[in-house]
Formats: structure tokens, sequence, C-alpha cells
């Protein structure tokens, strides 16, 4: 049998056709199939990624502490100063405005003087100051070490009766919270919680 060259240059047509819908087929079912693979983990990334977020005011407060004495004294807190606002690229963080809030609402709890004044004179002049919170950015049990440096002052002579940096850390484990972010502001909560009892404590302590 005679094939012509053209009937040969069809067969080949129709051939290389054939390979080049199959190759085809065949490159976008692996492809789709590498994509399907990455579905779930995108899901999971997902399901796990949320805002950070700042400190909860309730959470910073201690709600048991040992109260050595209280005083009669009363006490005005004034503005701290140093540390940082929460954002998505640092995470986490103890800002100065909350602090003092939580600082406030716990002597207020354990009354430790007979009165805060937030308008006028008081026997005493409170000012602290967040020195350095160290935290990780990840991790499945996260640290927080929180120093803060408390200074207490006679309001009518300027005398300082208190100077002391206080050094608090705390670790929130996987147990505590699953996700990350979470896990770091809980880790902050409670380096925060404890600065303030130890403070507290430590004042309660003294003769005002």
């Amino acid at each position: 049998m005679i094939i012509k060259l053209s009937d040969h240059l069809d067969i080949l047509l129709q051939q290389g056709e054939f390979v080049i819908k199959n190759f085809s087929r065949f490159f976008f079912m692996r492809f789709t199939m590498k994509k399907i693979k990455f579905i779930p983990l995108l899901l999971i990334c997902l399901l796990f990624m949320k805002c950070a977020s700042s400190p909860k005011l309730t959470a910073m407060i201690p709600q048991q502490i040992t109260v050595f004495k209280s005083s009669g004294k009363t006490l005005m807190v004034e503005k701290i100063l140093g540390g940082k606002e929460t954002s998505q690229w640092s995470g986490s963080k103890i800002n100065a405005t909350d602090f003092r809030l939580a600082l406030i609402e716990s002597l207020k709890k354990h009354n430790i003087f007979s009165s805060l004044i937030s308008d006028g004179i008081a026997d005493y002049i409170l000012s602290a100051t967040i020195a350095s919170q160290d935290q990780p950015l990840m991790g499945f049990n996260m640290t927080t070490n929180l120093i803060v440096a408390y200074v207490i002052k006679k309001t009518d002579t300027g005398e300082e009766i208190y100077n002391k940096k206080i050094l608090s850390s705390y670790t929130a484990t996987v147990g505590e919270a699953f996700v990350g972010v979470t896990r770091l502001r809980i880790a902050n909560e409670g380096a925060a919680r404890e600065n303030i009892k130890l403070f507290l404590q430590d004042i309660s302590k003294m003769q005002f």
C-alpha cells in the first residue's frame, strides 16, 4: 500500500495533537492537585491567623494578694511613662495607659491606701515607668519579662520614700491558648498582673 506524503503528514499532525492534548491535561491535573494539597494548609493558616490584641485591663489586676497592712493616707497616681503600643508587626504590647488603669484599680481593690485622689492634693504621689518588656515573637511557650520602676514621694516635701524596679515574668502555654497571638497577650497580662502584685505586697509592708 502506497501512502502519500500528505497523508503521512496528516497522521503525524493528528498524533502530535493527541500528545499535546494529553500532556496539557496531565500537566493541568498535576498542577491542580498540587494546589489542592495546599488548601488545607492555607485554611489552617487563615483559621489561626488573628490580629494582635492589647492586654485586657481586667486580666492585669491581681485578684488575691497578701496585704500586710493598709495606710490611712491618700495617694495620687501620676501618668505612667514608657510602654509600647500593640501593632500587627510587633504583636501584643503593654501600653502605659492601660497599665496605669490596672494599677489604679488594683490599689482600689486591695485598699492599700484610704483613697485615691484624681483631682486635688494627696498625701503621696506615685509615679511609674515601664522600663522594659521582653517577649518572644513566636513559640509554644511564650514568656514575657517586665520591669517597672516605681517611685513614691511625699507631696508636701517631695521626699522619696520608695524607689524600686520590680521584675516579673509570666509564661503562657499552649494549654492556655492554642493561637500564638492570644498566647502572647496572656503572657503580657500575666507579667503585668504579677508586677502589680509584687509592688502592692511590697508597699503594704511600709509605714506610711
